[in-house]
């Protein structure tokens, strides 16, 4: 019940217990307990990893090191142009690396979500500039769409129905909330903490229990409630 076997021309299978394992397929992909390819997608393109694993009870991997120091083990997504043979260096907006989650919706394996990562810039010799992208899919859609970002700067960009927050950790951190052509600020700075508004028409309202309690106007007049007398 333990064989090496040749299914079809250019197929080798191996089996224990009777169950085919392991299969090496004609055009060079991997199949850990199957035995035909199933294809997968990202948004509505299909396309066939070239090492598939399925299983009914526990479908998993682990990559484990033991060792008396703090290195790690590794999981390594890599992007080059070019070939195996000549390979050339990325640029600007190619994409290094990507982790897609799927389901099942019935008829094929549809996107949940998706962490990847994009060249932020562009690189030289040593110099790889890059970001890490989240997104995920909204009700009723088939493609994921950005949702938060962390770019190669630290900055850090949260994006959702077009309601955008910018936090940035440089020396003049800074918190943007983004949402229909107006954003207001939080800077802290050398001259203290500022909160601004880029509207000519709007001014900022601090209010407790969804209740104004201050207002500064674009003309700089500070009206305190329930007074209503500009201070």
């Amino acid at each position: 019940n333990t064989k090496i076997r040749f299914p079809s021309n250019d197929v080798i299978s191996f089996e224990t217990g009777g169950v085919e394992r392991l299969r090496f397929h004609t055009d060079g992909k991997i199949f850990i307990g199957k035995t035909d390819n199933r294809q997968t997608r990202l948004g509505a393109s299909t396309f066939s990893p070239q090492i598939q694993i399925e299983s009914n009870t526990v479908a998993s991997a682990s990559i484990t090191r033991f060792s008396d120091n703090d290195a790690p083990s590794r999981l390594l997504l890599q992007k080059g142009r070019g070939t195996i043979a000549s390979p050339s260096a990325v640029i600007d907006g190619d994409t290094a690396g990507m982790i897609g989650f799927s389901c099942w919706d019935g008829d094929n394996f549809s996107n949940t979500a998706q962490i990847r990562s994009d060249v932020d810039g562009t690189p030289g010799t040593d110099d790889m500039p890059g970001n890490l992208i989240f997104s995920t899919t909204s009700d009723g859609g088939i493609s994921v769409t950005e949702r938060f970002r962390i770019t190669s700067t630290g900055r850090l960009e949260q994006r959702n129905n077009n309601q955008d927050i910018d936090m940035d950790n440089s020396a003049n951190g800074q918190l943007k909330l983004d949402g229909n052509g107006y954003n207001v600020g939080f800077a802290l700075n050398s001259t203290g903490l500022q909160i601004y508004t880029n509207s000519a028409t709007r001014g900022i309202v601090f209010g407790v229990n969804e209740t104004a309690r201050m207002s500064i106007a674009t003309d700089g007049d500070v009206t305190i409630s329930p007074s209503g007398d500009p201070v």
